[in-house]
């Protein structure tokens, strides 16, 4: 098992294979802490008032197994899952993996979006990424590549005819947290994939993102980028 060490306290580990489904059950965690999550919900749509409460999944189990990695998920509801990352993602409750698309273009820069002020990250920067979402399972059985194109095409324009996804992930783990990273490449040399992304989401309604830039090394990291992200580009993986 390959392990890249990183400046943000936490290895990238490279996985040949993710093996992942959803289970339709609770997550007693959320149940458990109900009404602190309806009290810290009301904070945050008070504060962020187009922060929707839809459902998404959480981790319930996450087992490294060399180059393997198995994944069970359950549904939740996005109110939960803020509440969970509010208190530092507790390892006792549960595990918070996402995928992200880390797309790089052919002269080798990465293409970052920064969220908008409206949204919870607003101001943080990062690789297109999301939540797995129920609606990414076929009869309860879940391919972690459904999730990052559909989360590449929401917040990108980019679809599948746009980019080359390398067989492999990268696993970045702290704690209970957990970025699937994806290399991702793009024909086009960096200001040309640039335009395009700013072409495609040209007009789009009540956008994630407030702009996308491009990256060409480390030391255009600023303090915005999210550790799972940074620990990639640092790397110089892709």
């Amino acid at each position: 098992m390959r392990s890249i060490g990183t400046t943000t306290g936490a290895a990238l580990v490279r996985i040949d294979r993710v093996e992942a489904r959803i289970e339709d059950r609770p997550w007693p965690w959320a149940e458990e802490y109900a009404d602190r999550i309806a009290a810290h919900w009301r904070q945050v749509v008070r504060d962020k008032p187009r922060t929707f409460n839809g459902t998404v999944t959480i981790c319930r189990v996450r087992e490294f197994d060399g180059p393997v990695l198995r994944l069970v998920f359950v549904p939740t509801r996005y109110a939960a899952s803020l509440y969970y990352r509010s208190l530092g993602y507790p390892p006792e409750a549960a595990s918070h993996v996402y995928p992200l698309a880390a797309l790089r273009a052919a002269d080798g820069a990465y293409l970052l979006g920064r969220m908008a002020p409206h949204t919870t990250f607003g101001g943080s920067s990062y690789f297109p990424s999301g939540s797995v979402e129920p609606r990414d399972a076929v009869d309860g059985q879940l391919d972690l590549t459904t999730t990052l194109l559909r989360e590449l095409r929401e917040e990108t324009g980019l679809t599948a005819d746009d980019v080359t996804l390398a067989p492999h992930w990268y696993a970045w783990s702290r704690g209970a947290l957990t970025g699937l990273l994806r290399p991702v490449s793009s024909p086009l040399p960096g200001p040309e994939l640039l335009a395009l992304v700013n072409e495609r989401m040209e007009g789009q309604e009540n956008p994630e993102h407030s702009g996308f830039y491009l990256v060409h090394g480390p030391d255009e990291l600023d303090g915005s980028v999210l550790d799972s992200t940074r620990a990639y580009a640092e790397a110089g993986l892709g």
